[in-house]
């Protein structure tokens, strides 16, 4: 019982320093994205906004254009160009002896680069090329494994959804018989330790319950991000999508979570007077209040270290 105990308050902690929310009380789940039909229709909806596989084809669309923006560079370049001089004074005439007059200059016209032999753009569109057809093959890697995870997704949820079924009428099952254990227990024909085996056993038939909607509720959530449907900024807010968001519990200097001071049921404060004990440890206070025993005067005495004295 002890350690049960302990293992809840560990738990409880953990829970609270994410979510800052009472581990005693369990938050609803949050509502997600309507979920697509069938199979079929799951496949098709990522085919066109899976994030992995739309990020896969952008990638392939930039190396496409990278080849494109290298062989550029082995076009004919044409350019306008354009330009205003003014110079003054300057040196003086050796046979005259005169300087020359302030003069300035206007120009302007088209000029045309025609590339021969460039090596070095050649190389980089050789890279580029290679750089494209290595996108291209992770966007057909990207197609498969978008599916897999699509068919793996769905499994799980069939599968979840089904264990949600069985483990209702295993509760349902080990009510009825629950309770008939405790009915044949009030009429003698039972002990309380099957009342108690079919107590836990019933326990154990709502955790299974509960362990199966959770996993129910993550296979959906798996399969709506598979195929680009869950809503990321309700995730970031903390709500899953569509309920109200949760607050989030604070952050040290140190960037640990603040926790709430919570208070301990069943605890004595630290200032508390503890019993007195007596030389072997025990409560003298129990001691105390223990009903007194009759003593045989043929017996001899005895000591508080219960020796004999003579």
């Amino acid at each position: 019982m002890l350690a049960a105990t302990e293992q809840l308050s560990v738990t409880g902690y953990r829970f609270r320093s994410v979510s800052g929310l009472s581990g005693t009380t369990a938050p609803p789940l949050p509502a997600l994205a309507p979920m697509p039909g069938s199979l079929g229709d799951a496949q098709r909806i990522a085919a066109e906004t899976a994030p992995r596989l739309r990020a896969a084809r952008l990638n392939a669309q930039a190396g496409k254009s990278g080849v494109h923006f290298a062989s550029g560079a082995l076009l004919p370049q044409l350019d306008a160009v354009s330009g205003y001089e003014y110079l003054t004074g300057g040196v003086a005439n050796l046979f005259t002896g005169k300087l020359p007059n302030d003069r300035s200059a206007l120009y302007y016209g088209l000029e045309l680069s025609v590339p021969i032999f460039q090596p070095r753009d050649h190389a980089e569109i050789r890279r580029a090329r290679a750089v494209r057809d290595q996108r291209l093959a992770q966007t057909d890697v990207a197609v498969r494994t978008v599916a897999e995870e699509v068919g793996g997704s769905w499994a799980q949820w069939q599968s979840a959804k089904n264990t949600i079924v069985a483990a209702e009428a295993a509760v349902a099952a080990t009510e009825q018989a629950a309770e008939g254990i405790k009915k044949e227990a009030v009429g003698g024909n039972r002990t309380l330790t099957d009342v108690l085996n079919a107590q836990n056993e019933l326990l154990t038939a709502r955790v299974t319950l509960e362990r199966a909607h959770r996993n129910e509720f993550v296979a959906r959530a798996s399969l709506l991000a598979a195929i680009g449907r869950l809503d990321t900024a309700a995730v970031l807010e903390g709500r899953g999508g569509g309920s109200a968001p949760v607050a989030r519990p604070g952050t040290s200097a140190l960037g640990h979570p603040v926790i709430a001071a919570t208070h301990n049921a069943g605890l004595p404060a630290s200032g508390a007077a503890r019993p007195e004990q007596s030389l072997l440890g025990r409560d003298t206070k129990l001691a105390s209040s223990a009903a007194p025993q009759a003593t045989d005067p043929r017996r001899p005495g005895a000591s508080a270290l219960g020796r004999k004295i003579d």
